[in-house]
């Protein structure tokens, strides 16, 4: 429909008469200058002219969308119209965000899902060709089939590589997944049979953090405490202290969730001088919103009491120390 437009304008011998002067491409407004069409939001003013406030130009092989004011929504549009039931341009998106925390400056790394689609080339003897993954960008050139011209180009270069670095994660995650379901399942089946035969010696009570079932996981709880559980985890000791005659470390160990939002789960470890007995409790990941804020024995221990080790102010951030509770003797 927009090629026919353009081309029929383009062939246009004199613009005289109020019907030839424009033409309507859905919300656009299509004006002729020179060899090409140009297309507004609205019917244009000599300052929009002037301005170059065009959303894309068009001449019989091409679309330029504007890089100026244009957006990766107004892109889209476009290829939806060139688009029109064609077999050749096929969206695709993926709603899945990877959310990190970036070690080095302790800040937050999100990647989503560029929009992009599946250009069909109809060249059979080319896989990659017929089946090319194309990114969306503002600045695209596209040629009528919905192929884009300008995929070298900075922009092109720049969306295309967060593209490759989404599709990469997320098969990165669904091979995480396939591997979760295999250790879900051995977990399982290695509690059933220690139940059904009584012996326990070649169960790990670890692999209760490998089963999803909440009744599966009940059956390592019925026989391992939380304690014991978290101790044969390979886990890490991020920080010790020793606080009011009892010794205190923060560790933490990987979770093999890959549904999971967080990637470390965190265990506050207690230990009494006097009687040697260990008590655990689960605290928030460092990292995540409402966490710990440090990995730190008082940031845990802070969190635990419902206490912000940091608060922002106009002047800054101001940080709080832990006041440990005086023992009464």
């Amino acid at each position: 429909m927009l090629h026919k437009q353009v081309t029929d304008m383009l062939n246009w011998k004199v613009l005289v008469t109020n019907d030839k002067e424009y033409k309507k491409n859905g919300r656009h407004y299509l004006l002729r200058k020179g060899l090409s069409v140009y297309a507004f939001g609205n019917y244009p003013t000599k300052e929009n002219w002037k301005k170059d406030e065009w959303v894309y130009k068009a001449d019989k092989k091409k679309v330029t969308m504007n890089p100026n004011i244009n957006s990766c929504w107004e892109t889209k549009y476009m290829l939806e119209n060139l688009a029109g039931g064609s077999w050749r341009i096929n969206f695709r998106n993926h709603w899945i965000r990877f959310d990190e925390l970036q070690k080095e400056d302790d800040s937050r790394w999100t990647q989503q899902c560029p929009d992009y689609y599946l250009y069909d080339s109809g060249n059979e003897k080319d896989a990659k060709v017929k089946k090319k993954k194309i990114p969306v960008f503002g600045s695209m050139v596209l040629a009528y089939d919905g192929n884009c011209l300008n995929l070298d180009s900075e922009e092109g270069i720049k969306k295309t590589k967060q593209l490759d670095e989404y599709l990469d994660l997320m098969r990165l995650r669904t091979n995480k997944m396939a591997k979760a379901r295999r250790l879900d399942k051995k977990a399982v089946a290695a509690i059933e049979h220690a139940e059904a035969t009584g012996n326990y010696l070649a169960i790990n009570p670890a692999d209760a953090f490998k089963v999803k079932n909440v009744s599966e996981r009940r059956k390592y709880l019925s026989q391992y405490s939380v304690e014991e559980i978290v101790e044969s985890t390979k886990y890490e000791v991020c920080d010790k202290s020793e606080l009011n005659g009892s010794k205190y470390e923060l560790i933490k160990f990987p979770i093999e969730d890959p549904t999971s939002t967080v990637s470390m789960c965190y265990y506050l470890k207690m230990i009494n001088v006097s009687t040697d007995e260990v008590h655990l409790e689960g605290v928030g990941p460092y990292g995540d919103s409402g966490g710990i804020e440090e990995e730190t024995v008082k940031a845990a221990l802070m969190w635990r009491d419902q206490e912000q080790m940091y608060e922002k102010n106009d002047d800054g951030v101001i940080h709080h120390d832990y006041n440990a509770p005086i023992a009464i003797s």
